[in-house]
């Protein structure tokens, strides 16, 4: 379908709103093509005018010059005499202003720096205790997360190179370790990070004494020293020689 057959269409759907539409738009330009034509008349009618006029004051002018030309040369003296004198007393009011708001302006300008200055040591205190304050929460804050992440234990967990991380994950157990010495080179090492060290090893046996039960045996020599911090209590406590500590469902 063209836009033209739509166009048509819509019109002869539409009748009564496409003839307001223009109608309106036919006043609208008649409207336009007067309001043009009595604006052109009246212009021409203001020129016309306009140049009577000026004819007619080109005539005065050449009748009168010689007398307007006396009477603008007094009118010139006495203006020239009330200028010079209204300069005069303007001066000298502005000249009284000036001095009166200079010394309102040093005034004010000394109250203000006495207040800029109160405002200053006002905030400065505020400032210092404010980041007194700030300083006492940050310690805080600090011990706070010490004591959190303590509670937590051990939240980094470093496994051999060669460890499959999948098994890892399905199983829980590394199936391959790394050598202990790793651990006192770690310890000895300038990471600051690093608060607590305990190298472990951990199979999956089965006890044949009990039917074959599948347990989780873990062993550990206790936590490793860190040479660049002082000793701290341990996370764990280490188990005695000669000794071992069993789940709740063995025991």
């Amino acid at each position: 379908m063209s836009i033209w057959r739509l166009t048509i269409r819509e019109i002869s759907h539409r009748k009564l709103h496409f003839s307001l539409g223009l109608l309106s738009v036919t006043v609208a330009v008649a409207a336009y093509i007067a309001a043009t034509i009595l604006l052109r008349d009246k212009a021409q009618r203001d020129r016309q005018i306009l140049a009577n006029m000026q004819i007619q004051q080109k005539k005065e002018i050449a009748d009168n010059h010689t007398q307007r030309k006396i009477r603008l040369e007094k009118q010139r003296t006495l203006l020239q005499a009330k200028v010079l004198e209204l300069q005069t007393d303007l001066e000298k009011s502005f000249e009284t202003k000036r001095n009166g708001l200079n010394d309102s302006l040093a005034a004010r300008q000394k109250e203000l720096e006495n207040a800029l200055t109160e405002t200053q040591k006002r905030l400065r205190a505020r400032l210092m205790e404010r980041e007194k304050t700030v300083a006492e929460a940050g310690v805080a804050l600090q011990d706070a997360m010490r004591k959190i992440t303590k509670g937590l234990g051990f939240n980094i967990l470093i496994l051999p190179k060669d460890q499959d991380l999948n098994k890892f994950h399905l199983s829980g157990i590394s199936t391959s370790v790394m050598p202990e010495a790793l651990a006192t080179k770690l310890a000895n090492s300038k990471i600051v990070t690093i608060n607590h060290l305990l190298p472990v090893i951990t199979r999956r046996v089965k006890w044949t004494e009990r039917d074959d039960m599948e347990v989780v045996l873990i062993g550990t020599r206790g936590e490793v020293p860190l040479a660049h911090r002082d000793p701290k209590k341990p996370l764990l406590d280490m188990v005695p020689k000669g000794t071992m500590i069993v789940g709740h469902v063995i025991g």
